[in-house]
């Protein structure tokens, strides 16, 4: 698990509402019935937590919590 999973396991699991343990590399943002309004709200508290680095855009197209992940370390790295 990278520190960046972590910090934004934290993140969804008080934003989305859901027990952190839910959140897995692998889990799907469907199965954690990430909609398109709950996706919106994430993307806002990452950019707050990480700058404009995020691409609200390409998170918007994640389909799992690692793609998440990774669209979120890339931003950062920039």
């Amino acid at each position: 698990m990278t520190a960046v999973f972590a910090e934004v396991r934290v993140l969804m699991a008080e934003t989305l509402r859901i027990p952190a343990a839910d959140i897995r590399p692998d889990g799907s943002l469907d199965d954690l019935q990430v909609d398109s309004l709950a996706m919106a709200e994430l993307c806002v508290v990452l950019e707050s937590t990480y700058g404009s680095k995020v691409d609200g855009d390409r998170l918007a197209r994640a389909r799992t919590v690692d793609e998440l992940v990774t669209l979120v370390e890339k931003g950062i790295r920039r």
